[in-house]
């Protein structure tokens, strides 16, 4: 907000890039300038399922469905959060989400956990985490990714770590994190999507395994389910993967995206692609992420470019990338199953797809064709007031703000008197016009704007008008 209405963060220009931690989760961590005394602010956003998430400046916000406790509220929470609500956990600095349970990391490597804990995703405990608890058995994490049957880590010492639902475990095994064999050392990255890992080395190689049934690890030659991780074949210099549910996205260090296995829109896939092929009608890309079916990236201006099923909105499929062009100075994107979520430089959170789990966090449960800015905080103030003079009349205009604006609110009142004449309920238009005045009084007009969860603006500027006399109206000299 304007006026210190919101606090606003402001970034350095320098951007980090984005790291895909999770299963339809991009998440970008970058430090603004640092204050005396403080710790630096986190920002990034995760989507899966119909919940997100974010952090930003030191806040972890959580909203939309809150099935199995997805959202670490507690165990009364509301099943539906219509707008970012505050998780209780502090010192967070990385997020990542899957379609019933989410993590948590802390500054001290403590891994923490809620949601669903069917698959054994939270190690051990009760079947379901209603609010955030740690996950016992490993420590020093430096990363973790959320997938929908199992939970990957990777350690400050390059080690690789892995538990939840797997073919090739008994049920005790499933529960306790056990590290990964057959990795070279020194991992950098991970990342996961329902059932597949993928893990990256110092030298940009990538490395896949689990679920290979349309080719999510990258190699024709490898089984459907490949146990043990073997190299992708698309070379060095890899910098971040993102994985929907069939298929998987890789950015290199040249700012070229690589796709592969099943990317279509069909429920009963008829063929896919195991070997990577470059996606050439991308400017260059500076981070990625993957939704259930579509993809999202960000490129060296930070506009966003989105594709595949769903992008956009319920009915739309984009096999091609298309510009999302209302958004820019985007710096951090994710993918949750229908829905898309971005962070722009200034701070503010947008989102666009499907919301009948309040997933996009506007304050409604209207789907968005088109990004709207996430409702934590009161609208901006509106701006462009004008008055037009008419006979009896006065009509106003005013520039559009925000798409969260669900209505605004005007308010007149004659300047001799300051008696308010009448309030005006208004949807969306941006102009009205005010009828049966009288020549004689002076009129003072205010706008306010109000979002869907009924937070108000601060008033606009008033402004004053006078109405020309109308042909009925006699003239006083």
């Amino acid at each position: 907000m304007e006026n210190g209405v919101r606090r606003k963060i402001r970034l350095t220009a320098t951007i980090a890039l984005c790291a895909v931690l999770g299963s339809a989760a991009c998440v970008w961590n970058g430090n603004s300038p640092k204050r005396a005394n403080a710790a630096p602010a986190i920002f990034a956003v995760a989507a899966a399922g119909d919940h997100t998430m974010a952090l930003r400046d030191n806040q972890f916000l959580v909203w939309g469905g809150n099935g199995f406790g997805s959202l670490g509220l507690g165990e009364s929470s509301p099943l539906l959060v219509y707008a970012p609500t505050s998780n209780e956990l502090r010192g967070v600095v990385s997020i990542s989400n899957s379609q019933s349970h989410s993590l948590a990391l802390l500054g001290n490597g403590e891994l923490w956990g809620f949601g669903s804990n069917y698959y054994m995703n939270l190690g051990s405990g009760s079947e379901v985490a209603y609010t955030p608890r740690r996950i016992t058995g490993i420590a020093d994490v430096q990363s973790a990714a959320a997938g929908i049957h199992s939970t990957l880590a990777l350690k400050r010492d390059g080690s690789v770590w892995e538990w939840g639902n797997f073919p090739d475990r008994v049920a005790q095994e499933r529960q306790t994190p056990k590290q990964v064999s057959g990795l070279p050392s020194g991992i950098k990255t991970i990342a996961k999507t329902w059932e597949t890992s993928y893990a990256i080395t110092g030298a940009g190689e990538l490395y896949a395994w689990g679920n290979n049934n349309l080719g999510q690890v990258g190699s024709a030659l490898a089984a459907t389910w490949q146990y043990v991780p073997i190299r992708v074949n698309i070379g060095s210099g890899v910098k971040a993967v993102a994985s929907g549910r069939y298929h998987t996205i890789a950015l290199k260090e040249d700012g070229t995206v690589w796709q592969w296995g099943y990317a279509g829109c069909s429920p009963n896939p008829p063929n896919h692609n195991a070997s990577p092929e470059r996606l050439l009608n991308l400017p260059t890309i500076k981070a990625i992420a993957s939704g259930d079916t579509h993809n999202l990236a960000i490129d060296a201006e930070g506009k966003v470019h989105a594709w595949g099923c769903y992008p956009h909105d319920n009915n739309s499929d984009w096999m091609q990338p298309t510009t999302v062009d209302s958004l820019s100075n985007v710096i951090a994107i994710a993918g949750g199953t229908r829905h898309s979520v971005a962070m722009t430089s200034d701070g503010n959170i947008w989102a666009w797809g499907n919301n009948l789990q309040g997933q996009i966090g506007d304050g409604s449960a209207s789907s968005r064709r088109t990004p709207v800015r996430v409702a934590d905080g009161p609208p901006d103030q509106p701006k462009g007031l004008r008055a037009t003079a008419g006979p009896g009349s006065i009509h106003l205009t005013w520039t559009r703000g925000e798409e969260d604006v669900h209505r605004y609110e005007l308010s007149c009142r004659t300047k001799s008197s300051g008696v308010c004449v009448k309030n005006y309920l208004l949807g969306t238009s941006t102009s009205f016009t005010m009828t049966s005045l009288s020549y004689l009084n002076q009129y003072e007009f205010v706008l306010v704007a109000i979002d869907w969860l009924g937070q108000r603006s601060a008033p606009s500027a008033p402004i004053i008008a006078k109405p020309r006399p109308s042909k009925k109206e006699p003239i006083l000299r």
